[in-house]
């Protein structure tokens, strides 16, 4: 069976759902094995394993489509040497899952602390409208003034 390793480099690859949504155009496409990782600071790495016409169409698809969130410079298409063990789709469906839930739990630890912040938040925001009108009528004011 091929495998291939794609490279697609840009400004946003990362942090914009980059691999949900390839994981998503792979299920699409039928690929059998498939595994994408982040790889530096502005490239992620998806590795393939299946049909070369199934592959093929795969980075077609991509070619075309990326997420909404994303900035692309280049995308390319290499024979890969299986340096890396390339799962199944579905095992590394269960992984990214496992991967996107740590996420979602390190994010609610936090919002105890971000919840206690919004009194304090909204007060400032409370004295700030207050003295818009003051500050409004004050420049109405010297306005009059200079018509005078």
């Amino acid at each position: 069976m091929p495998n291939a390793r794609i490279l697609i480099e840009g400004k946003k690859v990362q942090e914009a759902g980059y691999r949900l949504f390839l994981l998503q155009k792979a299920l699409e496409n039928d690929i059998q094995k498939f595994y994408t990782r982040n790889i530096k600071t502005k490239k992620i790495e998806p590795l393939l394993s299946d049909e070369q016409t199934k592959i093929n169409r795969f980075y077609e698809t991509i070619k075309k489509e990326k997420p909404e969130q994303a900035t692309v410079n280049h995308i390319k298409k290499e024979q890969y040497n299986n340096k890396i063990p390339i799962p199944t789709i579905d095992r590394y469906l269960n992984f990214l899952a496992l991967e996107q839930l740590t996420k979602g739990r390190e994010e609610i630890t936090t919002i105890g602390e971000k919840i206690s912040e919004i009194p304090q938040e909204l007060s400032k925001i409370g004295k700030e409208i207050t003295e818009i009108p003051e500050k409004t009528i004050n420049t109405l004011i010297q306005k009059i003034k200079k018509l005078e």
